[in-house]
């Protein structure tokens, strides 16, 4: 955490420096890393994405989105001694090694509007199509002390699914160097997300951010740099 705060205040006393205030556009490029912890994983995920906008005319932009999630891990199982399996070896499954692989397209359309000359709202609309490819390594059982290894091999599975996702959020002008952002997204029926950060302004509509994200059963951070023109 002092990592990141860290990193937020060097931002800071540069845009404070250079920064020209763009207005509150939403014609914007952005591209960031996002690492998430997962409720009952062992290990966390980390996405790459890179993102665009276009406003139309005054009240309604294009978006479109396009990332790229990984999760490593391994699961590990209970071990049975002598004490579980009477007269025989103790019994163990070492751990299976598991690797996520997603890649993910979102894009729709939004509506915007200034609510006071520093604030703005947003609402969107889109489909997401996502490929997931889920690898899982050789399996076995070992028997303690024989050296005996029954199992199978390694399976791989691929699945794509397509839903639609909608959004909603505000974007505040807090001074001419920085603007706090926020919202919530709904993907399908079940994945509710929601996130909170800065966007802290550089020189000639570049922007460093920085924000935390909840959701159901995750929690993480994202760093990235926008382009608003």
């Amino acid at each position: 955490m002092r990592h990141f705060i860290n990193i937020a205040l060097v931002l800071a006393f540069s845009a404070a420096a250079q920064a020209q205030l763009p207005d509150l556009t939403y014609n914007a490029f952005s591209a960031g890393f996002t690492r998430t912890d997962v409720d009952h994983a062992t290990e966390d995920a980390d996405s790459l994405t890179v993102g665009l906008s276009y406003e139309i005319n005054e009240t309604f932009h294009l978006w479109g989105q396009l990332d790229r999630t990984t999760l490593d891990q391994a699961i590990e199982f209970p071990f049975f001694t002598d004490d579980v399996v009477v007269d025989h070896p103790g019994i163990g499954l070492p751990p299976v090694e598991t690797k996520v692989r997603s890649l993910g397209l979102a894009v729709g359309g939004g509506f915007h509007n200034d609510l006071t000359d520093s604030l703005s709202g947003y609402a969107r609309l889109g489909f997401v199509y996502a490929d997931t490819e889920v690898e899982v390594s050789t399996f076995g059982t070992v028997f303690e002390g024989t050296g005996v290894t029954f199992g199978g091999d390694g399976l791989t599975t691929t699945e794509s699914s397509t839903d639609f996702v909608l959004s909603a959020g505000l974007r505040y002008k807090a001074v001419d160097w920085l603007d706090l952002f926020g919202g919530l997204s709904q993907v399908g029926e079940d994945s509710t997300t929601g996130h909170a950060g800065a966007e802290f302004w550089i020189a000639n509509g570049w922007g460093a951010q920085l924000a935390g994200v909840l959701g159901d059963n995750s929690q993480g951070f994202s760093l990235g740099v926008v382009r608003r023109f």
